[in-house]
């Protein structure tokens, strides 16, 4: 009898008992299991799971751990929430990303449903919970310290915020969330480059560099997915550490870039430079 047809059997056999869903061979019982600590302490026995090379912890549990507060589940939306005296998080499976005090941390491999609870990347929440993480290479997780997490309305500067959604939203409109970060990398880059302005106006403004600068598309109302990976970029979302350039090689009239610069990567219409 084939796999899918067990599988199925599962499923039906599932049903009629009354067993949860998604416990069924090959999905959590297949991750291998990280011992975790905060400040020494273990916590969340058995439950931190290595998943493509990130470590990643139940919601519930982790926020248990590690706060005061009390944890719900919005069936609608299907989203987990943490609501305590200083900090609210949200995470919804699916998305690269979860919400803390109105700051956004990336989560480039998702947010994961795994046999019906969410999971979460466990550096994203320790830094919501101003929290810093150590890697051991005998596969331990250990976290120290703690701290309010400031709002995202004090956090975010609304002048840095503005321009560069707006060249995000500009030059990548269309674009996967991925490519749109990689876009606002590379003003950021450019930003922390000698050889660049010091900020990210100043960036973007530089004569010759942007061509929505010189066509006026700038002056845009940028679209909520480049306020979104703006977000993510000024609160450290990378998906190229290096890059200082990038054009779409479909369209680009000017070769220089590609003749000139060490390639990094494409993603979406973009290719990306150093």
């Amino acid at each position: 009898m084939s796999f899918r047809r067990i599988r199925q059997g599962l499923l039906v056999l599932g049903l009629l008992l009354g067993l949860p869903l998604f416990a069924l061979p090959g999905t959590a019982a297949t991750y291998r299991t990280i011992p975790m600590l905060h400040d020494g302490v273990p916590i969340i026995r058995g439950e931190a799971k290595l998943i493509d090379s990130v470590t990643y912890v139940p919601f519930r549990a982790v926020c248990e751990a590690l706060g005061e507060g009390d944890v719900l589940w919005d069936d609608r939306s299907k989203t987990a929430s943490f609501v305590g005296q200083a900090l609210t998080i949200t995470a919804h499976p699916g998305d690269c990303y979860l919400v803390a005090n109105g700051r956004y941390f990336f989560c480039r491999e998702g947010i994961k449903n795994i046999a019906g609870r969410v999971y979460v990347p466990i550096r994203p929440m320790a830094k919501a919970f101003g929290m810093t993480v150590t890697w051991d290479p005998s596969y331990r997780v250990s976290l120290n310290g703690g701290g309010v997490l400031t709002e995202g309305e004090a956090y975010y500067d609304s002048v840095e915020l503005d321009w560069l959604a707006r060249i995000i939203s500009a030059e990548s409109r269309g674009e996967p969330l991925l490519g749109m970060i990689a876009v606002g990398n590379v003003v950021l880059n450019r930003v922390n480059d000698a050889r660049f302005p010091d900020s990210i106006p100043d960036v973007i403004l530089e004569k010759g560099q942007f061509s929505p600068v010189r066509n006026g598309t700038i002056d845009r109302l940028p679209t909520a997915n480049a306020i979104l990976a703006a977000k993510l970029c000024l609160d450290g979302a990378v998906v190229t550490e290096d890059a200082l350039f990038f054009c779409n090689t479909a369209i680009a009239a000017n070769t220089w870039i590609q003749q000139n610069r060490p390639y990094r990567m494409t993603v979406g219409n973009h290719t990306f430079y150093a």
